[in-house]
């Protein structure tokens, strides 16, 4: 897997986010380790510093960063304005639409570069898999990364894991999606197969969901529940995939019940991130020294009779 200082130049990943700052630090951490080129993310109105943390994140390099509001997206979900402006923003032939509780596992720690160099030149979209993980019986928040605290999902052909994200090359870029992107170039499944979309009970095409699910060589794990305390407080940010002014941008409590009962999958173990989370760790590490490192500059550079005085007499 590629390394703190190894950034491939192929795969932009981009995101939006909204009162998501517990998760951001692992997330960027991943993606990092992976090789991505870019990572860019999206603040949606959040309350909770993540906007300040994204911005720390950005002054640092680590990222690039924008902001969606949902005065702005009448007629468009946040979600879809958030990847439209991140195709403007980005600069890599290959960009990856994800949200932070999706983590890309890739084979034999291969990195994204290496990935996306074994596709053939006529494909437009990578489909890829969830691989869905449950809660493990977990109540409440721990401080932890997500990637080691669940490690129980569902078996690889569950109905939960048909749902699908696209990694789309930009040369071929048609319009972006919340799941499936628009290409006019090939679909393909993770192992470079033609992709087949489900259908639904009426026969026409479910174009979110695949007909059949491929893990190998790369899955989206998705932690869509985590704790029950998590999936509660996921439920209160709304539906960035659906306009601000839509009814469905609330999930009532019925509907958000039988959600953690569809998707809080244990079913097995899943062992997709054990080697790695001890660099993981470091590479967080890296990352929020140079986030205290950021906010003890901007505390240095406060206005304030005090601090001025410190710095007049070499006490600060």
């Amino acid at each position: 897997m590629a390394g703190a200082d190894a950034r491939g130049s192929k795969v932009a990943v981009i995101a939006i986010v909204k009162n998501e700052v517990k998760y951001i630090v692992e997330w960027v951490a991943h993606y990092r380790r992976l090789g991505a080129s870019e990572i860019i993310i999206f603040d949606n109105e959040s309350s909770d510093g993540t906007l300040d943390l994204l911005t720390k994140l950005a002054q640092k390099g680590f990222i690039r960063k924008g902001v969606v509001r949902d005065a702005d997206c009448a007629d468009i979900a946040p979600q879809v304005e958030a990847y439209r402006q991140g195709v403007v923003l980005s600069q890599s032939e290959w960009m990856l639409f994800c949200d932070i509780d999706e983590f890309l596992h890739l084979e034999d720690g291969i990195s994204l570069d290496e990935y996306v160099s074994r596709l053939e030149a006529d494909v437009g979209v990578v489909v890829l898999n969830w691989r869905a993980f449950g809660s493990g019986g977990q109540m409440d928040y721990i401080d932890a990364p997500v990637t080691e605290r669940f490690t129980k999902g569902a078996v690889s052909q569950s109905e939960a894991n048909k749902w699908v994200k696209s990694l789309a090359r930009r040369s071929m870029f048609g319009r972006p999606a919340i799941h499936i992107t628009y290409s006019k170039g090939r679909y393909v499944n993770a192992d470079g197969t033609q992709f087949v979309s489900a259908l639904r009970p009426d026969g026409k095409e479910e174009k979110s969901k695949s007909a059949r699910v491929v893990h190998s060589p790369a899955a989206m794990a998705h932690f869509g529940t985590k704790s029950r305390t998590e999936f509660a407080e996921k439920i209160a940010r709304g539906n960035a995939g659906v306009k601000p002014s839509s009814q469905r941008r609330r999930t009532p409590i019925g509907d958000a019940d039988i959600k953690w009962r569809t998707y809080n999958i244990n079913d097995e173990e899943i062992d997709y991130f054990t080697r790695s989370a001890k660099e993981l760790r470091k590479e967080m590490a890296l990352i929020n020294k140079a986030i205290g490192a950021a906010r003890a500059d901007e505390q240095d550079e406060a206005p304030g009779f005090g601090r001025r005085l410190k710095r007049m007499f070499g006490l600060g």
